[in-house]
């Protein structure tokens, strides 16, 4: 048993733990573990990153990069 459990920790983040353990929809979390994965520090990383990228864009502190002219 103590073997399924450090492989559980090695491997690839279940999509429902990732996204409960970072407040994500399934459909952010299914993204971010396809980018960053099977990596669970990259994929914890990125979750932070598009946490705050997330809240910038709702503060209106985020530029659309689109309309800078």
């Amino acid at each position: 048993m103590q073997c399924r459990k450090s492989q559980g920790r090695t491997g690839q983040y279940p999509v429902d733990e990732f996204a409960s353990k970072h407040g994500l929809s399934a459909k952010s979390a299914t993204v971010i573990l396809n980018l960053y994965g099977p990596s669970r520090p990259a994929c914890d990383a990125a979750a932070v990153a598009f946490k705050v990228a997330i809240t910038q864009r709702q503060a209106g502190r985020l530029i659309n990069l689109l309309d800078i002219d």
